[in-house]
C-alpha cells in the first residue's frame, strides 16, 4: 500500500507463493483474493491494536502508535477494498460502529452500555447516578482524567449530568 503505483481502485490480483517464490498454482477466479482479504481482516481485527471489545462487536480503540503509523487509515482502506473487490465484509464490527459508518458519528447516540472499558463505564455511571451535588462532585473528581481527555470543559451540574455522560460515552 506504500508503493507509489498503488491505488485501491485498481483490480486486485492475488497470487500466493511458497518460501521459494513458486506460485501455489491457484487460479484467480476469486478464491485467492477472497482468502487474502479474509487474512487481512483477521489481522485488522485481532493484531494491530485498533479495535477492542468482543470478537463479534468490536469498536475503535485509542492507540497512539497506530495513529502515528496511519494504521486506522490503512485498515479502513483494506476493509473498503475487501468489500469492493469481492472479499468479505468486516463482520466483526459492533452495531454501533456500523451505525457510525452509515451516519456521521456525531449523529449517533452512544449509550453507557456501549462503553467497553469497565473503568470508564463505571465513572460515567457514577456521574449519572449522582443524586446530590456532593455525590456528583465526588463522581466528577473520580472521572477528572476522563473528563479532561474528552475535552468536556463545562461546569458539570445535576441538570447537565446527562449531557456530560453522553459526551463522555460518545468520546
Amino acid at each position: 500500500m506504500g508503493r507509489s503505483n498503488f491505488s485501491p481502485k485498481y483490480k486486485v490480483d492475488v497470487k500466493f507463493t511458497d518460501d521459494y517464490g513458486t506460485s501455489e498454482g491457484a487460479v484467480e477466479n476469486g478464491g485467492p483474493t477472497w482468502e487474502f482479504f479474509r487474512l487481512c481482516l483477521h489481522e485488522i481485527k485481532d493484531k494491530i491494536g485498533i479495535f477492542e471489545g468482543p470478537s463479534n462487536a468490536k469498536i475503535l480503540s485509542c492507540n497512539s502508535k497506530a495513529m502515528k503509523d496511519n494504521a486506522y487509515f490503512y485498515a479502513g482502506q483494506i476493509m473498503a477494498m475487501s468489500i469492493a473487490h469481492g472479499g468479505q465484509s468486516p463482520c466483526f464490527l459492533s452495531e454501533l460502529m456500523y451505525e457510525c459508518l452509515q451516519k456521521d458519528p456525531d449523529n449517533v447516540k452512544v449509550k453507557t452500555e456501549d462503553i467497553t472499558d469497565e473503568e470508564t463505564r463505571s465513572q460515567v455511571q457514577s456521574i449519572l447516578q449522582a443524586k446530590t451535588e456532593s455525590q456528583l462532585q465526588d463522581a466528577v473528581a473520580q472521572a477528572a482524567s476522563l473528563i479532561s481527555l474528552a475535552g468536556h470543559n463545562v461546569r458539570i451540574t445535576l441538570e447537565k449530568k446527562q449531557e456530560t455522560a453522553l459526551d463522555l460515552a460518545h468520546w
